[in-house]
């Protein structure tokens, strides 16, 4: 009987090369063609993997398996991670060696085929920043958010659900994406600068009319 992803990763823990290998076997085509799917790149994709393998074979523990002893599931997200990683590294590498016009030119040829995966990658960075701004609220403000903005609740929806009054739910509501929207507007300034936090994080709140 095969042993399950969990049972696998304890054995690598240990350092077990036969366990290691049969869990190589079991993910590496799909976690190829995973990573060949969003870079379009063999080269990329041959280094994405190199570095994912090694890293699981020095700390298997990154990996975590669901209540049945999979792991595909958060594998996959791991991965992608990495592979957005690897990707952001190889853009910011090409904007060092790069005059401006020389990008220009490049961009316009199209080799910059990793761009819209960076926007994910920003996209998901914005989310981390929300989820941390949110986790700071008062338990009813979290939920008035996740009623109105995670399940898309309407106003009404919410106020029978909580027992207050939509006027109240709707000023609240507000405030709360103001808030929020200043966190992340202030975690951008910080890390990043204020030219990226007007490019990405703008957009976050489009949910709010």
């Amino acid at each position: 009987m095969d042993q399950s992803d969990q049972e696998l990763l304890r054995r690598i823990e240990g350092k077990d090369p036969k366990a290691f290998r049969e869990f190589y076997e079991r993910y590496a085509r799909l976690l190829y063609e995973w990573a060949y799917n969003r870079t379009k790149d063999m080269e990329a994709t041959h280094e994405i993997a190199q570095s994912f393998w090694e890293a699981i074979w020095l700390t298997p523990s990154v990996i975590k398996a669901d209540e049945e002893g999979c792991a595909k599931n958060f594998l996959l997200r791991y991965y992608t991670f990495r592979i957005l990683d690897y990707i952001k590294a190889r853009q910011n590498e090409l904007c060092e060696r790069l005059s401006e016009r020389d990008f220009a030119t490049l961009a316009e040829n199209d080799d910059l085929s990793y761009s819209h995966i960076l926007e994910e990658y920003q996209a998901k960075e914005i989310h981390r920043l929300m989820d941390r701004a949110v986790a700071e609220l008062p338990e009813t403000a979290r939920e008035i958010f996740h009623l109105r903005w995670e399940l898309n609740y309407s106003t009404s929806e919410v106020a029978a659900r909580l027992g207050l009054k939509e006027k109240e739910i709707y000023n609240r509501y507000h405030r709360l994406l103001q808030y929020i929207r200043g966190k992340i507007a202030k975690a951008y300034i910080e890390v990043e600068g204020s030219s990226r936090k007007e490019s990405s994080g703008i957009h976050l709140f489009r949910q709010e009319s």
